[in-house]
């Protein structure tokens, strides 16, 4: 099996008017480093892309890229340089990628332009990115390349933010981290989600296992499905005892608290995610966790149900507040009847 380690650079509009929502980031470049099984360099792939939807340059892609498409006249369209990449990566290979944005514009490109989409689904990739912070610091902080670049102490031969120099760059990082320990730690792509239940996604690692769900309509449509909220031991595949149930932690996340009799705590998490449609996913994630680790979550779990009780008394005396301003501003304007001889006084 090869790697693919690629890069893109992309143009969009200077303005909002003129901007396509099914295409916002068009390709103008695609640069490419293939390694073998033992990570050695076996080619290169450097083309530039003659852009068809936004034909001027943004002032801010330009400044960073130094590229301008009046130089890219004579490049080919789109569909012509993605069949030569495609043929430049042959059968079997899998993609790396410094961040996880690139693989997904490449395939929205494909989709605009009606390029077939021939990767498998689920489609797994390297996040390098990952696989940097996971090899070399705490797994959840993101390092740019630049930065990751200058850690290692690499000699900056290419300039940044062209796309052949950026897979440079990341290929010799992979081959400076080896991979050895963080090869299991693949990544998923969400560009093409899982359509129905029986390919929903479960993929386990050596410290937690990740499931991803099809989409819903809304995000109470994914906490109310089973599927996405019963689960089993990633490790043994028993049946879990639930300690705290899922609540929310944040607008589009939630957490919940189990326990396995061989594998003891397991804490779970949700995160709602937005498909490219108006559609929502949840990406599922599950690892085992400290005595103190569970009593924190029990605690997070405790407060906030006091926060929501302390909401709901505030609510209830908005309420009654409002009803009480209602009914004086209904009173002040009802007018009072006149006297019986002060209307016939009138009359006469």
């Amino acid at each position: 099996m090869n790697y693919i380690v690629f890069d893109l650079e992309w143009n969009q509009s200077s303005d909002r008017a003129s901007a396509r929502p099914s295409l916002p980031f068009e390709i103008i470049e695609i640069g490419a480093v293939k390694l073998d099984a033992a990570l050695r360099e076996v080619g290169r792939f450097d083309r530039f892309v003659r852009p068809r939807i936004y034909r001027r340059m943004n002032p801010m892609t330009k400044k960073v890229t130094h590229l301008d498409v009046k130089n890219m006249t004579g490049e080919a369209f789109f569909p012509d340089v993605m069949k030569d990449f495609l043929e430049f990566c042959g059968e079997d290979f899998i993609f790396c990628t410094w961040g996880e944005s690139d693989l997904w514009e490449l395939q929205r490109n494909m989709r605009y332009f009606h390029v077939d989409n021939p990767f498998p689904k689920p489609l797994l990739f390297y996040d390098v990115q990952k696989l940097y912070s996971l090899r070399y610091d705490d797994g959840r902080s993101r390092l740019g390349l630049k930065a990751a670049i200058e850690e290692r102490g690499f000699e900056e031969q290419e300039a940044f933010h062209l796309a052949i120099s950026d897979a440079i760059y990341t290929a010799r990082l992979m081959q400076e981290m080896n991979l050895e320990g963080v090869e299991k730690y693949v990544s998923v792509d969400y560009f093409r989600l899982p359509e129905n239940e029986s390919e929903e996604i479960y993929l386990v690692f050596p410290t937690y296992a990740k499931y991803v769900s099809r989409p819903f309509p809304e995000k109470e449509d994914v906490m109310k499905d089973h599927t996405v909220t019963q689960m089993r031991c990633y490790l043994c595949g028993r049946p879990l005892r639930r300690h705290v149930r899922w609540f929310p932690t944040g607008e589009r996340t939630y957490q919940a608290l189990f326990s396995c009799p061989q594998h003891g705590y397991l804490k779970g998490k949700i995160r709602i995610k937005k498909s490219r449609t108006s559609a929502v996913f949840a990406v599922r994630t599950v690892k085992c966790v400290s005595e103190e680790k569970a009593e924190e979550l029990k605690e997070r779990r405790v407060g906030f149900i006091e926060k929501r009780r302390e909401a709901a008394k505030r609510s209830r005396v908005r309420a009654k507040e409002k009803k009480r301003a209602a009914r004086a501003a209904s009173r002040g304007r009802e007018k009072p009847a006149e006297p019986a001889a002060v209307q016939t006084q009138a009359e006469e």
